[in-house]
Formats: C-alpha cells, structure tokens, sequence
C-alpha cells in the first residue's frame, strides 16, 4: 500500500486532469485501467508465487527468457527510482509539506519560518540527506525494523486518506459553495466568479471525450502498477500465498480508494468548476486569484476549515510521498544483491552483513548514488531534463509480463511447482498467459501512447530522453555479455549455467 499511495495518487487529478485534458474523466479512466491492472497483479502474484526470491523482475526475467531480459526491466527501474531519489525530496520538502502547513495554519509565525528554511538548497539537502542514510540504516538493521517504520508511514497516510473520504461523504455540494465562497472573498473572487474568470480567459466546459480520457490512464498507470513485496521475495514468511495476496489486495484496495475520492469530490465540487479552476492556475496562472493551487486538501479545507484534518490529510500525502524513498533502497538493493549473486555484478556486494544478515554493502551503495542523485535535483535541472516517470516505470514493469505468459512454456519445471491457483487454466489456455499478455500489451500501448501525450506525466519526451532510455537497454546487454566474458576468461565460470535454477531461498 505505501507503493500504492493511494492520497498521493489523487492528490490533484481532480483539477489536474481536466485542466490539461479537457473532456477527460478521471473516474472512467479508473474503470478503464482497472482490467489491466488486475492482470497485472495477478501476473506479478503468480510469477512471485512461483519464484519467492528476493529481486523481483531480475529473477522473473532472467529465469523464463534471458538474463537480459531480465535486466531490461529491473535496470530500468533501478535507474527510475534514482531519479526519483534525487527528485521526490525536493517536491515533498518544497511543496508537499509546506503546503498543508501553510492552509492549516495561515500567519503562524512558527510556520512561515519553518517553509522559509525548507526553501534554503543546503537545508533542503540536509533533509533529503537524512531521508536516504535512515532509508539505509533501517533496513540494515533488520526487515523487522524496516516492516515497522513501514507501518508507523502507512497508517499515518491511510488516516489522512480516510479522514478525506469521510468529511466528503458527510459534505454536500451546497457545503462546498458556502466554504469556498467564505474563504474566496478574502481575495475578490467566489464560486461563480472562478467559473466567469475562467470564461473570461478562454475556457469552455468540454463534454466528455473518449480520447482525453485514455491519456488520463497514464495518471493511474503510475501509482496502480506497483509490486514492490516481490523484490524481497525470499525474505517474506510464507512467499508463495503473501506474495500474490498483498499485490492483489493492495492494488484492489487502492483502486477502491481512488475512485470513492472521485466520486465524492466530483460530488461537492463538480466537474465544471474544477475544471475552470484547473484551468485558471494551470493554463493561465497569472489570472489565478488564489494563494494555493487547488488541490485536494486546499478545497477540502474549505468545506471543513479544521487545521488538524488538513493538516492530516495533507501530511498523508507527504508521508506516503516519503515511504517510496524509504522503500526505493531497499528494492535497489535486493537488484543489485541478486545481480551479484549470479556474477554479472561485482560478487562483493551480495555479501551480507555479519551481524545483521542483511545486503548493507548494496545498501550504502545505493545510499551513496542517492546522494548524488539529490544534489543534482537540488542545484540543476537535468533530471527533469531526462526523465518522464511514466515511461520509465511503464518499461520496467514490461518483461515481467510477457515472462508470465511464457512460463508455462519456457520454464515448465517451475510453473507446475507453483500453487494450483497459479497453474489454471481458461480452456487450454493458462492464467498465467493471458493475464501476462494484458498486462505485458496493456503497458506497451499506454507506453507508446506517451510519445503522443508527453505531458501527462509533467515532464517531456525529448530525444535526450530516449537515448536515456536506449543507452539503459544497451547497458543490459554490455554488463552481462561482459560479466560473462569476464567470469570465463578469468575464471572458467560460465555464469549462464546460473539461470537453469531458481537462486537458493
């Protein structure tokens, strides 16, 4: 769930969406990304009920197909959560928390000192500094230390997450008016004049679109597709049943989440003014009348001017934000162990520690690259420049997919050891091939389709980014070919024999 980061995700589709894609609708957009979804959580369940070993797509891949198949995905993916290493702690220390704040308590002096100091680079440095050595220090320690710092995350973000479908379920759309109107006239507008504005600077209410709203699935691709529990595989109790109940109950419970926001947003605040308001402070932000964009805490608060609950559901975002930066090193380095476990990495960094029995080599490891990966978002525009998450993560979950579907038929010996569940079939067909195939084709066409619609994930598509993306997929076949290379000529190991076998549990 804290992968999922269910108040993350809806954050500001309720504006964000039908400001940029006028004629998109969120909530079908949620149905419509849903069978694809489900297929691949189902896939992700049964290649992690199959293989429960620690390092998720790498195994997945480089077992059914090839090792560099294999690397394709999870490499990606590695290079995708750097980025976001980097990128994240400066969007959750400068926006995500100061914002909250900032509504919940309007004039603390306290308050406006803090989000001052937040918005110094070497503070804000500092705190993403202590984010990423704790996200190492914790898991070194032990996964039990690391399960707990994950349950103190994901209660505070489903409290925030509940409390916000709560006061919308008890708020109605007169409510919405009545605050936005008492809070608006401070600054010379209301609800009827954020919609006269907005006309006034060309905006007109677009009746729904088909088309819009397919581009809107990439919002939901990003935080519906997450499987995080199978990249530590080999350490959870019980693999073969955890594995495919905590990928499929979460991504369902998410989705459940998400579209219950929806609706009742939608309800209090309807389409039209959001979408006028989205209009104002995204198209034509100097005409935009108000201190806060329009998200979803910001609103809410006008409904229910309590500091505490906006504080709360807006702190759930932060916190759930956070929690991928936390869990983003332990995921990279149970790649990099299991890379180096079967040679194609430096052998030295599948060594565990001796006290604690955990990858900490891989861990600092990561922990140093991290580093560097924030001070390039801290103090340069590279990454931005670089990097557009949707289409990395889409990637990256890719070769898992079509490895389903091909496990009944290339790796036979282990997908009849997986639970019955796993191994059934829809006429002579298996699950496992037709889920992998909808999830494996699903994300290649909304992949592709982001080259058309770049900016719905909020960062370009140049051709810096594609040669990022080619020189990633060309690396795959450089480090293993030349490990390979490397292992026989030095050592007599040809370090292919490895892929024949599971790794041991």
């Amino acid at each position: 769930m804290n992968g999922l980061a269910p108040t993350a995700m809806v954050a500001a589709l309720f504006i964000v969406v039908p400001a940029f894609y006028p004629g998109a609708d969120i909530v079908t957009a949620y149905i419509l990304i849903l069978p694809i979804a489900l297929c691949y959580a189902i896939s992700y369940g049964i290649l992690g009920a199959c293989m429960p070993r620690s390092g998720g797509d790498y195994v997945f891949g480089s077992r059914v197909v090839h090792p560099v198949w294999g690397l394709m995905g999870s490499f990606m993916y590695f290079n995708a959560h750097f980025m976001l290493l980097g990128s994240l702690p400066t969007f959750a220390f400068r926006y995500l928390l100061p914002t909250p704040l900032l509504v919940a308590f309007p004039g603390n002096a306290a308050v406006q000192a803090f989000v001052s100091w937040i918005s110094v680079d070497i503070n804000l440095v500092l705190l993403g500094t202590i984010i990423i050595v704790t996200g190492a220090l914790i898991p070194i320690l032990g996964v039990r230390y690391w399960k707990t710092w994950n349950w103190v995350m994901f209660l505070l973000g489903m409290a925030g997450a509940i409390v916000f479908i709560v006061l919308l379920g008890i708020s109605s759309h007169t409510d919405f008016v009545q605050g936005f109107n008492n809070y608006a006239a401070q600054y010379g507008t209301s609800y009827q004049g954020i919609i006269d504005l907005a006309k006034a600077n060309g905006w007109a209410l677009t009746p729904f679109l088909f088309g819009p709203t397919l581009i809107a699935m990439q919002y939901t691709t990003l935080y519906l597709t997450t499987a995080w529990p199978v990249y530590i595989g080999g350490e959870a109790k019980e693999g073969r049943r955890a594995l495919p109940l905590s990928i499929i109950g979460s991504i369902f419970v998410a989705w459940l989440i998400t579209i219950l926001s929806q609706v009742l947003f939608y309800r209090a605040s309807p389409y039209d003014f959001s979408s006028a308001i989205g209009y104002l402070a995204y198209q034509v932000p100097s005409k935009y009348p108000l201190p806060y964009a329009p998200e979803m805490y910001v609103l809410g608060n006008m409904i229910f001017a309590n500091p505490y609950t906006t504080l709360l559901v807006g702190f759930s975002i932060f916190i759930w934000t956070v929690s991928w930066l936390y869990n983003m090193n332990v995921l990279n380095s149970r790649m990099i162990f299991a890379w180096a476990f079967d040679r194609i990495f430096p052998k030295w960094l599948a060594q565990l520690h001796p006290k604690y029995h955990t990858p900490a080599r891989a861990l600092i490891v990561v922990a140093a690259i991290g580093e560097l990966y924030l001070i390039l978002a801290v103090y340069t525009n590279i990454l931005y420049l670089m990097v557009n998450a949707a289409l990395l993560v889409n990637l990256a979950f890719i070769p898992a997919g079509f490895a389903c579907a091909l496990l009944p038929y290339r790796r036979k010996d282990i997908f009849e050891k997986g639970p019955a569940w796993a191994r059934r079939k829809i006429g002579p067909v298996p699950i496992a091939t037709i889920t992998g195939l909808v999830h494996g084709i699903g994300l290649t066409v909304l992949a592709l389709s982001l080259f058309l619609n770049p900016a719905a994930t909020g960062a370009p598509i140049t051709y810096l980014t594609v040669a990022f993306v080619l020189a990633i997929y060309a690396a795959c076949f450089i480090i293993y070919y030349g490990s390979r290379s490397y292992h026989l000529k030095k050592e007599g190991i040809d370090v292919a024999w490895a892929f024949k076998e599971l790794p041991p549990e």
